[in-house]
């Protein structure tokens, strides 16, 4: 997969989540367990237990990494402090599910529902900023591409959506603030 350029790779992703599961049966039924399992897992998963509730995530990413990554962004939304355990928790998925991941995270961040500034002033939703922060800390730690990601954000910009750089500037700060521990040891 990794040889397709992103924007067929996503919109497989996206046919794969959207279309594929409500037309099969099966799939239904497979998607209301994985739904019910991710909820289970993301109840119980702390700073103490990542490894063992990651290999569980790992388990059921292997298999439906749309639908767990659906939950997981919506218990970030909801839940700041979930970040860091969830980040680390992440470390037992493969190649594909990341590449889904990263999809799912654009398309959170795409939702037309989600108002992304607070009606009554200019600040910034709080879903929004929680999830530039997972952006920032998930680009950081794995090895994911960004040109999605970027493409996303140029695409904002075109539309007179400065919003969106707020994600580019936490993308940017975690990984210039782990180059430069680096430069400095």
């Amino acid at each position: 997969m990794q040889h397709f350029p992103y924007h067929i790779r996503y919109r497989l992703y996206a046919k794969w989540k959207n279309v594929s599961y409500a037309k099969n049966p099966l799939l239904m039924v497979t998607k209301a367990e994985t739904i019910h399992t991710s909820r289970y897992i993301l109840k119980r998963l702390t700073k103490e237990n990542v490894k063992p509730f990651g290999r569980q995530i790992g388990r059921v990413a292997h298999c439906n990494p749309a639908v767990i990554f659906d939950q997981i962004l919506f218990q970030i939304q909801r839940y700041d402090n979930l970040i860091i355990p969830i980040v680390n928790a992440l470390k037992y998925l493969g190649l594909l599910s990341l590449d889904v991941l990263s999809y799912c995270i654009i398309e959170a961040l795409s939702d037309p529902e989600k108002a992304k500034q607070k009606e009554e002033d200019t600040n910034i939703a709080w879903w929004f900023q929680v999830l530039a922060t997972f952006c920032g800390h998930i680009y950081k730690k794995y090895n994911i591409e960004l040109s999605g990601l970027l493409q996303y954000i140029v695409n904002q910009l075109k539309a007179n959506k400065s919003t969106d750089l707020l994600i580019l500037k936490e993308v940017m700060l975690n990984l210039l603030n782990s180059s430069l521990i680096d430069w400095q040891i």
